[in-house]
């Protein structure tokens, strides 16, 4: 999908490539539930609306504030080249947590670890599930 030509997008882009990295995060959140209930509810979302959906989405699991190609509007898996096995490190900045934080998420069987040879990695799509699954809110 190319870039929809609409005039929010180079100030979403822009809002996007600033955003302090929590606030993109939390944005990704709310955005992520709403195309969410888009595409389950009607079948897809507003190519704007995926358009921000991915945008978001690269910023906040990479820190990357350019993500280019972008995915088709279906809402498919996204088609821009990316490491599909992560390793602990990797994994630990994503969530801005340490990496024996990760090893504890590992063992207690909430991330699931695939091994190359010997070497532990974590699939994207395992660690997206994971975030995905975590409370919106603050437990009290």
């Amino acid at each position: 999908m190319k870039r929809p030509d609409h005039p929010a997008v180079d100030a979403l882009a822009l809002a996007v490539r600033l955003a302090p990295d929590g606030f993109a995060h939390e944005l990704y959140r709310v955005v992520d539930s709403y195309v969410s209930s888009l595409r389950r509810d009607f079948g897809r979302a507003h190519p704007l609306t995926h358009w921000l959906h991915h945008a978001l989405r690269c910023r906040a699991l990479s820190g990357a504030t350019e993500c280019e190609p972008l995915p088709d509007a279906g809402g498919g898996r996204d088609t821009r080249t990316m490491t599909l096995l992560l390793t602990y490190g990797e994994v630990a900045e994503a969530l801005a947590i340490s990496k024996p934080q990760v090893r504890h998420l590992v063992s207690a069987g909430v991330l699931p670890v695939r091994y190359i040879n010997s070497a532990p990695r974590i699939h994207r799509d395992d660690l997206e599930s994971y975030v995905d699954g975590l409370p919106m809110e603050r437990a009290s």
